[in-house]
């Protein structure tokens, strides 16, 4: 539903209060979009009757789907809840998408993956060890079924200065002076979501401009981790503005862990269809974390 070369296209986010979704909709706005973002009580992406009502209401061009179950563990005692955001939403978003000739862009999972043949291209086999995995599975499924514009992105590891989030809440444990332990065997590609914002507003800057390029991609930073390499990186960083102890942060097997659904060991993903049909290259995930730390440190210091 391109408007031409001179307005910008028309985005709406769906799950916009979430750390991606509050996050990308200041990067479009940035970028010179018409962006309108909707939280869950704003648009409740299980309701078909939400969906409806509120893309008759935008018109979008682009729906982006940052709407999703927020707990892999969760998921295994709560599927109905769990299936409702991972499969429902994704069904009710494309429907409604098609009805007005917009393009939905859907963000997934690494975690359709067993994690037993990284890295994994766009064509590699799906195999999800917990019914989250499998839940976003049928819903990338659900979506290829109903709307041909489509856009199925599955990313790895999504950090970012979001005060509530992961970077914010190991810096605030390790300035405590509290053991944080961390899985070290379960290795993906992380990738800040202001990254994941640049490659999106890129991807829709093409499709705006006629590309037809649809489909299932994948994009993570440069290079991998496991989180425990993660909390290295933060932890390094945090010791270079201030004195802690050296003894923090602890790996851990993610087996040993309670309570924990299974996760695949691998996720490493090979983003190199992104390259192929929109040109855009990976940044290294490690420079985004230096980066997102040193913006907790600036928030702190004009705080």
């Amino acid at each position: 539903m391109a408007k031409g070369l001179f307005a910008p296209p028309t985005i709406l986010v769906a799950g916009a209060s979430g750390q991606t979704g509050n996050a990308l909709v200041q990067l479009f706005d940035r970028a010179g979009f018409s962006v309108v973002g909707m939280s869950r009580a704003e648009l409740d992406v299980a309701s078909e009757a939400s969906v409806q009502t509120a893309l008759s209401a935008v018109q979008p061009d682009f729906v982006v789907n940052c709407a999703r179950y927020p707990d892999v563990d969760r998921a295994e005692s709560e599927g109905d809840s769990a299936h409702r955001l991972l499969v429902e939403g994704p069904i009710n978003l494309a429907m409604a998408c098609r009805s007005i000739n917009a393009t939905l862009i859907h963000l997934s999972s690494e975690y359709v993956f067993d994690g037993n043949d990284a890295p994994y291209d766009e064509q590699a086999p799906t195999a999800p060890l917990s019914l989250f995995g499998h839940y976003c599975r049928e819903g990338e499924l659900e979506i290829e079924r109903i709307l041909p514009a489509h856009i199925v992105l599955r990313v790895g590891l999504v950090f970012s200065a979001d005060p509530r989030r992961f970077v914010a809440n190991t810096l605030q444990t390790l300035r405590s002076h509290t053991e944080k332990r961390m899985v070290s065997d379960e290795i993906g590609t992380p990738t800040s979501v202001e990254d994941l914002g640049r490659v999106l507003v890129a991807v829709i800057r093409q499709l705006d401009l006629g590309s037809q390029a649809f489909g299932v991609y994948h994009y993570g930073g440069g290079g991998s981790a496991s989180w425990f390499e993660m909390g290295e990186l933060i932890y390094a960083q945090a010791l270079q503005r201030e004195d802690l102890p050296d003894n923090l942060l602890q790996p851990v097997r993610g087996d040993d862990v309670p309570g924990r659904a299974p996760r695949p060991k691998d996720v490493r993903l090979n983003c190199d269809r992104l390259l192929q049909n929109f040109g855009i290259k990976r940044l290294p995930w490690r420079s985004q974390m230096i980066q997102c730390v040193e913006q907790i440190y600036s928030r702190e210091g004009d705080a």
